[in-house]
């Protein structure tokens, strides 16, 4: 399970978070939440205040 942020209009990646950051986090509902609750903590340090949930690409 991964997330990231990205700037689509720059081409850059803000902030990422990947299931294996956290330990012990298992690829199942659970480690999807911590996966939300990490790339939130990575978005509040890169002072990201907006996004836009983009499943597709």
């Amino acid at each position: 399970i991964y997330a990231q942020i990205i700037d689509d209009a720059n081409g850059r990646t803000l902030a990422a978070a990947n299931i294996k950051e956290i330990k012990g986090a298992k690829n199942n509902i659970a480690g999807a939440t911590e996966i939300g609750k990490l790339i939130a903590k990575k978005a509040k340090e890169a002072k990201i205040e907006k996004i836009v949930f983009d499943r597709s690409g």
